[in-house]
């Protein structure tokens, strides 16, 4: 989506439409039992996270999709901590 938008496929809005309403994975530490692994399994907001830091998001649009993501990414964080 974020590409598509670099490449002048869709607009700015649509883009940004499509990215509030996402429904988000996130990355996580998998485990063997109760041990974590030397791993990391990435999820889909770490391609936003990815894009943001590649300048291809702006800091307004940044600003915008973390906000709307901050309940999930809440959730998230406490049912990894159990």
């Amino acid at each position: 989506m974020i590409y598509q938008r670099s490449a002048g496929v869709i607009t700015d809005d649509e883009m940004m439409d499509t990215l509030v309403h996402w429904n988000y994975t996130y990355g996580y530490v998998p485990t063997v039992g109760d041990q974590p692994m030397d791993a990391y399994a990435k999820g889909s907001w770490d391609d936003v996270r990815r894009a943001y830091r590649r300048g291809l998001l702006s800091d307004d649009e940044w600003d915008v999709l973390f906000d709307s993501t901050r309940t999930p990414r809440q959730a998230h964080r406490a049912a990894a901590r159990g």
